[in-house]
């Protein structure tokens, strides 16, 4: 596996567990995808692999080009859902967003970002985001969501 996809998943490993209650799970992950021709047959190699029953036409997969800014105010949103991560001091929700563009920063070089909409044709999540890079090192899917 790629050693910075690793570590950023480690890293987004322990805030999940942080927002993890009673009732619910988080989950929130980077994964990087197979070079394809475009963004959307990298794609479609990502969701053969969730599901043998649909073909992965049946994700209906839209890409809406967005902003870094966007990415990391999305990731904040999962990151402090919990009341006890929303409550930690501002410097320290800054210090956790910071690493997290770092590490983002490092693994992808330059990069455009698009806001991934789908419709899954199995359950997938309760909620969730996900953004797609197209970068100079690559290509990944950041997901993140919330399980019952």
């Amino acid at each position: 596996m790629d050693k910075y996809v690793e570590g950023l998943n480690g890293f987004m490993d322990a805030l999940g567990i942080m927002n993890k209650d009673v009732n619910r799970g988080s989950e929130y992950c980077m994964v990087r995808l197979n070079d394809g021709d475009t963004l959307l047959s990298a794609l479609n190699a990502w969701h053969a692999t969730l599901s043998d029953k649909y073909p992965p036409a049946y994700w209906h997969p839209q890409l809406t080009e967005t902003t870094g800014a966007q990415v990391e105010k999305t990731a904040a949103r999962w990151f402090f859902e919990h009341p006890a991560m929303n409550a930690l001091p501002e410097a320290v929700r800054n210090n956790v967003l910071a690493v997290f563009h770092d590490r983002i920063s490092e693994m992808m070089g330059h990069y455009r970002v698009y806001e991934l909409m789908t419709a899954p044709p199995v359950w997938y999540a309760s909620a969730w985001d996900e953004f797609v890079f197209d970068a100079q090192y690559g290509r990944f899917l950041l997901h993140l969501s919330c399980y019952d």
